[in-house]
């Protein structure tokens, strides 16, 4: 995977290659009905950088207003104001199918193993705090062509945290047994907290997704609940998702949950 970001006046960067592996073994049952323990691991590297000649520093205050001909602090950072880091990575999962209607997955990932230095200095360390995720989810029939899809994710990183939990409810159209069509419609909420406070309502969101066979589309509107709708107007965003499932032949022994 290849990642990027850019932000602020600044030119605040953050660049990541990463490789994922991993492996599933069969703990017992057969293809129509088995357990699944499903190992995996994530290594690469990070680059992170700042434009130090864009800032504005206090020693250029003139009362109110910036002074770029006063001398700047930007010599302190000068040496790290560019650095690259190792990121290292692995999680677990147990996912069992019922039959070809119902299943269900819990796991867990532990990230940011090594806590890498993020100071922009060399006479600080700043680690870049551990991230723990635990998920879980599945497909439940509730009638001959009505599925229950709940999952749940847990992020705990320092002293943030969010959870997002949430369901959609899938409606089988079509009769032939070859070609597989469906439609979602899903509610789901994000609570998350404040530092060194309780968790608060963020956002609820709202989604739709069809399916046709191995390739999937699917609209979600996140709408913001929190005190930050004073600024936001509770204007949400859209998400727009394209999927395509690459599965092999139905002889396969290992079936893979659908997040």
């Amino acid at each position: 995977s290849l990642w990027g970001d850019k932000a602020g006046s600044l030119n605040f960067n953050t660049t990541q290659v990463n490789a994922s592996i991993s492996y599933s073994k069969r703990m017992g049952g057969y293809r129509s009905s088995s357990d699944y323990l499903v190992l995996g691991f994530d290594a690469g590297v990070s680059q992170r950088g700042l434009d130090l000649a864009a800032a504005r520093w206090g020693s250029q205050n003139n009362g109110g207003t910036w002074d770029p001909t006063k001398p700047s602090e930007e010599l302190q950072f000068a040496q790290r104001n560019n650095f690259i880091y190792p990121e290292v990575a692995a999680g677990l999962m147990w996912f069992s199918v019922i039959n070809e209607r119902n299943n269900w997955y819990i796991g867990g990932a532990y990230s940011h193993i090594n806590r890498a230095n993020q100071s922009f200095t060399n006479t600080t360390y700043v680690p870049l705090s551990s991230k723990f995720t635990v998920h879980a989810g599945g497909e439940f029939e509730m009638a001959e062509r009505v599925s229950l899809l709940p999952g749940a994710v847990v992020f705990l990183q320092g002293p943030s945290k969010e959870i997002n939990f949430g369901t959609s409810m899938r409606f089988k159209l079509g009769a032939s047994r070859i070609q597989e069509e469906g439609i979602q419609f899903g509610l789901w909420s994000r609570l998350s907290n404040k530092i060194n406070n309780g968790l608060l309502m963020d956002a609820l969101i709202i989604s739709t997704r069809f399916d046709y066979n191995d390739f999937s589309i699917g609209f979600s509107y996140d709408v913001n609940v929190s005190p930050l709708n004073a600024a936001s107007h509770s204007n949400g965003g859209f998400e727009f998702s394209l999927i395509y499932k690459i599965i092999g032949p139905e002889s396969r022994d290992v079936y893979c949950p659908n997040f």
